[in-house]
């Protein structure tokens, strides 16, 4: 069984996404594979700069419908996804000690909690 999910084989809607990253374009893809055991969703949000193909960044969750067929979903195993370029091990990048780091743009996730006294999960 593949579970792999991929823009090429599974992608339902993808767009153009606004950053504030200069030189950098993003898309918006979401995916959605069916197979007889189940299926998964899959969205996500990737920077990156056209000039550079290192230098990127991905971010996204996904859900895992096992044992269940749209449109009767009952529950998923949910994934958080970063993703982005390859550090050589051999060569670390030099990260400061002391400063302050400024992060620009929108942020977004995905949340479960069981609310108190509830056997149940609430998600957001």
């Amino acid at each position: 069984m593949d579970e792999s999910v991929s823009t090429a084989g599974n992608a339902i809607e993808t767009s153009s996404g606004k950053t504030l990253l200069p030189g950098h374009i993003t898309r918006n893809r979401a995916m959605l594979q069916a197979r007889d055991d189940g299926g998964s969703i899959v969205c996500g949000l990737v920077s990156r700069d056209p000039e550079d193909t290192a230098d990127y960044l991905m971010a996204g969750w996904r859900a895992e419908l096992a044992g269940q067929k749209l449109p009767d979903l009952e529950e998923a195993k949910r994934f958080s996804i970063v993703d982005g370029p390859e550090l050589d091990p051999e060569n670390p990048p030099v990260l400061p000690v002391f400063g302050q780091a400024t992060y620009l743009g929108q942020s977004g996730g995905v949340t479960s909690y069981l609310a108190s006294g509830e056997d149940t999960a609430v998600q957001g």
